[in-house]
C-alpha cells in the first residue's frame, strides 16, 4: 500500500490529485489518500456523511466534440482536522506506509512566520504544521517521504523546504532531526494544470450531474478533461508516482521550469490579469469574459505581453496559449471569477508581476495590458468594505466577497490609497513606484474606472495617425530589403496610344515606395520586387538577385505580398497553389525546404530564407489596405491573409506587422483620384505609401526600443 497525506480538501485537489491516485488504483495499484484540513475554517462533515466518497465530472471539448465523463472517487480513506483530532493527525505521520505528501494551500500558504508558537496548530502556517508532522515521523523512527506541493509559486518545493528548515531553527528542534530532514525527505518541485470550477451553482445542472453519478453529492466537483502534473524527478519517486496518462498526464523531469513558467504565466497569469476587470464589468465566469468581444480582446492582447518572455520556443508557447483560449471557452466550466479572485494580491505578484517586469526590462516602458489589469485589481480592492466579520465589494448593483490577507483588505477598507499600497515592499517584494509612470498610470486608471469608464474598450492608438515627415527611426536601418509585387516595384500602368484596349506595365523602381523611403531617410534600398509577383514566384526573383546570400543581407526587410496570391486563389483553380491558401501546419520550421504548395507555405518559406540569410534582421510584413471596391469574396480572402500575417509574430522573433488593413484609410474614390494612375499608384501614391510605412516603422521602433538597440551590429563581423 502506498499512502498519501494530502494537506487540503478543496475542489482542486479532489478533482486533480485524488482523481490521479484513484485512476492508479483502477489500473491495479494500491493507493490510499488521507486528507488533512490545513486551516480551522471549513467543515469535513460532508466527507464523513458520504464515507469519504464523492463524484467528479470532467466536462469539455475533445477533438471538437462535447464530452462529460463522470467518475466516482473512492481512494480517500480518511479526513482529519488536526485542530480537533491532533492524535489522529500525528498517527498519520507515524505510518510506515506513508510515502507521499501533497499540499495545496494557495500561493500565500507556503510562508514563514517567526511568531508562530509550536503548540498553536490553529494559528500557525502550513509549513509550521508540516514541520511538526515530520518531527513526529522522525521521532517514530520512520523513513522520509516525497513532498509534492502544488501551490503556484516558483520552485514551490524548494520554498517549502526552506520554510521547514527555518522552523527547525526557530523552535530549536534537534540537530539529528534537521539532518534526517535533509537526508530522508525529498522535496520535489511540481506544476499542476487543470481548470476546476467546483460544484455547479445552478440547480438544473447540479441535479443532472448528480443523476449521472447516481445520487446526491455534497462534494461533487466539475473540472475539464485536460490535466497535466509535471514533477521534479528525484530519488525513487517514479516508484510511487507513475508517469504517463492516468486520467491526467504526469511528466517526471529533472527540470520542470518550462512547464511551470508556461502554465503560471500563460494560463494563471492571463486569468489573474482578467479577473478584476471581469468582476467590475459585471461578468460572472471566465466563459462570460471569453464570449464578450471586449474582455476577450483584452485577454488576447495580454497574451502578446506574456508569450515572448516564457521561453525561446515561442511557437510552442503560442500553441499552448491557443489551447488555453480553447479551454477558457469551455461552455461546461462554471469557472467563477469570485473563486479565481481568492488571494488576488499574492496571485498577481506570483503570476503577473514577472511578466510585467520582463516587459519593462525589454522595452523600457509599462506593459499596457498588465497595467490596465493591475489598475482594475487596485480599483476592486479600493472598494473593499468590512461586513459580517469579512470584506465585500459592491459592484454593478451586486455585492461580492473579497478574500485575501486580512491586513491588505483592512488597509483598503480603512481608506488606504493604492499609491501607498504599491510602494509597500512587504506586499510586492519591491517598491512598484520604481517602474517609471506606473503609480500615476494606475491612479489615473482607478479614477477613470470610478467614473464608469471601460478601460478595455478605449480606442486603439493608430500608429499612422500622425505622419513622420522624415521617416523618423526608420533611418536607423542603413540598408532595407523591400520584397513585394507591383506596388513595391513602382509599377506604372499606361494605355497603348495606338490601341486603347491594350495596357503596358512597367516596373519603375525609382518611383517605388521603398526608394522614396530610402531617399527620405538617407538609407540604401535593396528592391526584390516585380510586377505580378506572388509569394511563390518571388522565390525565383530572389534567387536571381542573390537576395538570400549573406553578402547581400540587409539590416531589415519589408515584405509586401498577397494581392496576386489571392487573385490566383480566386481565379486559377489551384494552378499556382495546388494546396490552396493553407495554414501554419504547412510549414516545417526546422526544415525550410519542407513546406506545402500553399500561400502560407510559400510565404513562410520566404521568411525562413530571409531568416537564414540574416538571422537577426527585423522583418516587417504588410497587410493589404482596404478598398471600397472589394467584393465580399475578395474582402474575405484579404481578411484571411491579414489574419495569417498577424499570427506570424508568434512564430518568428523580431517580426512585426505593419497593419495597413486595419489602420490605413480605406482606398476609396477620393484616395484613387489623388494617388492612383489607372490600376496602379501614381508617384504621389507611392510617396504616400512610403510615408505610411516609414511612419509605422518609426512607431514600432519607438515603442519597442529594446528590440532595436543593436541594429548597427546586425550582420557585422566584429574582430576582437
Amino acid at each position: 500500500m502506498i499512502k498519501v497525506v494530502q494537506f487540503g480538501e478543496g475542489n482542486f485537489l479532489r478533482t486533480f490529485a485524488d482523481v490521479y491516485f484513484d485512476a492508479l488504483c483502477e489500473e491495479g495499484g494500491e493507493y490510499e489518500v488521507n486528507i488533512v484540513k490545513p486551516i480551522p475554517q471549513g467543515s469535513l462533515d460532508a466527507f464523513r456523511e458520504q464515507n469519504n466518497r464523492y463524484g467528479v465530472v470532467l466536462r469539455g471539448m475533445e477533438k471538437g466534440e462535447a464530452v462529460e465523463k463522470p467518475r466516482k472517487i473512492s481512494v480517500v480513506k480518511s479526513v482529519v482536522s488536526p485542530f480537533e483530532q491532533e492524535k489522529e493527525y500525528y498517527a498519520l505521520a507515524r505510518d510506515p506506509e506513508l510515502k507521499i505528501i501533497v499540499s495545496n494551500t494557495t500561493e500565500a500558504g507556503i510562508c514563514f512566520c517567526e511568531t508562530d508558537k509550536r503548540g498553536d496548530l490553529a494559528h500557525m502556517t502550513f509549513p509550521a504544521k508540516l514541520t511538526l508532522f515530520l518531527y513526529e515521523r522522525f521521532r517514530a523512527g520512520q523513513g522520509g517521504v516525497y513532498m509534492l506541493p502544488v501551490e503556484l509559486i516558483d520552485d514551490n518545493a524548494d520554498a517549502l523546504a526552506a520554510c521547514v528548515k527555518k522552523y527547525i531553527e526557530l523552535w530549536s528542534l534537534p540537530a539529528a532531526f534537521a539532518e534526517w530532514n535533509e537526508r530522508e525527505n525529498l522535496y520535489c518541485n511540481t506544476l499542476v494544470d487543470r481548470i476546476v470550477s467546483g460544484r455547479p451553482r445552478d440547480e438544473e445542472t447540479l441535479a443532472r450531474l448528480e443523476k449521472l453519478l447516481g445520487g446526491g453529492d455534497k462534494l461533487l466537483s466539475v473540472g475539464e478533461p485536460f490535466g497535466l502534473w509535471a514533477i521534479e524527478d528525484k530519488g525513487n519517486v517514479s516508484e510511487y508516482i507513475k508517469a504517463g496518462v492516468h486520467n491526467i498526464e504526469v511528466v517526471l523531469a529533472s527540470d520542470i521550469s518550462y512547464y511551470k513558467k508556461r502554465k503560471v504565466r500563460v494560463l494563471n497569469g492571463s486569468h489573474t490579469n482578467l479577473v478584476a476587470a471581469g468582476l467590475i464589468l459585471g461578468k460572472e465566469t471566465v466563459y462570460d469574459c471569453m464570449t464578450d468581444p471586449v474582455t476577450s480582446a483584452f485577454f488576447e492582447r495580454a497574451l502578446t505581453e506574456i508569450v515572448p518572455f516564457v521561453s525561446d520556443d515561442t511557437v510552442a508557447t503560442w500553441r499552448f496559449a491557443g489551447d488555453v483560449k480553447e479551454r477558457f471557452l469551455n461552455p461546461f466550466l462554471n469557472h467563477r471569477l469570485t473563486g479565481i479572485a481568492l488571494n488576488s494580491i499574492s496571485k498577481w505578484r506570483a503570476r503577473c508581476l514577472p511578466t510585467f517586469k520582463d516587459f519593462y526590462a525589454a522595452h523600457g516602458r509599462l506593459a499596457p495590458e498588465f497595467t490596465v489589469g493591475f489598475s482594475y485589481l487596485m480599483a476592486l480592492y479600493a472598494s473593499a468594505e468590512s461586513a459580517d466579520g469579512g470584506y465585500v465589494a459592491k459592484l454593478c448593483g451586486r455585492t461580492i466577497p473579497l478574500s485575501d490577507d486580512e491586513k491588505y483588505l483592512a488597509f483598503f477598507a480603512g481608506g488606504g490609497k493604492a499609491e501607498d499600497f504599491m510602494r509597500d515592499e512587504s506586499v510586492w517584494g519591491e517598491d512598484l513606484a520604481a517602474y517609471k509612470g506606473f503609480v500615476s498610470a494606475v491612479s489615473e486608471n482607478i479614477a477613470a474606472i470610478k467614473r464608469g469608464e471601460n478601460l478595455l474598450a478605449r480606442p486603439e492608438e493608430n500608429p499612422i495617425a500622425t505622419m513622420v515627415p522624415d521617416g523618423g527611426m526608420t533611418a536607423i536601418f542603413r540598408k532595407i530589403g523591400f520584397v513585394g509585387d507591383s506596388l513595391s516595384s513602382g509599377e506604372v500602368q499606361i494605355r497603348d496610344p495606338k490601341d486603347p484596349t491594350k495596357w503596358k506595365y512597367i516596373d519603375m523602381y525609382e518611383y517605388s515606395w521603398g526608394q522614396f523611403i530610402a531617399r527620405k531617410c538617407g538609407i540604401t534600398a535593396f528592391n526584390v520586387s516585380r510586377g505580378g509577383a506572388s509569394a511563390k514566384s518571388i522565390d525565383s526573383l530572389a534567387g536571381n538577385l542573390c537576395a538570400f546570400y549573406p553578402r547581400n543581407a540587409c539590416k531589415a526587410y519589408v515584405v509586401a505580398l498577397g494581392v496576386n496570391d489571392i487573385t490566383s486563389i480566386m481565379n486559377d483553380n489551384g494552378r499556382l497553389y495546388s494546396a490552396g491558401f493553407g495554414s501554419m501546419d504547412d510549414v516545417n520550421f526546422a526544415d525550410r525546404s519542407d513546406y506545402k504548395d500553399s500561400v502560407v507555405g510559400w510565404y513562410n518559406k520566404l521568411l525562413l530564407n530571409l531568416r537564414a540569410c540574416a538571422p537577426d534582421s527585423p522583418i516587417f510584413v504588410l497587410t493589404i489596405p482596404r478598398a471600397d471596391t472589394e467584393s465580399e469574396e475578395l474582402k474575405a480572402w484579404r481578411d484571411k491573409h491579414a489574419e495569417m500575417l498577424r499570427a506570424l509574430p508568434r512564430y518568428y522573433k523580431k517580426l512585426y506587422v505593419i497593419d495597413l488593413r486595419k489602420y490605413a484609410p480605406v482606398y476609396d474614390g477620393e484616395i484613387r483620384s489623388k494617388y492612383f494612375l489607372n490600376g496602379h499608384m501614381s508617384p504621389m501614391g507611392y510617396k504616400y505609401t512610403a510615408d505610411m510605412v516609414a511612419t509605422y516603422i518609426d512607431y514600432i521602433v519607438t515603442h519597442y526600443p529594446a528590440d532595436f538597440r543593436d541594429v548597427q551590429l546586425i550582420g557585422e563581423q566584429i574582430e576582437w
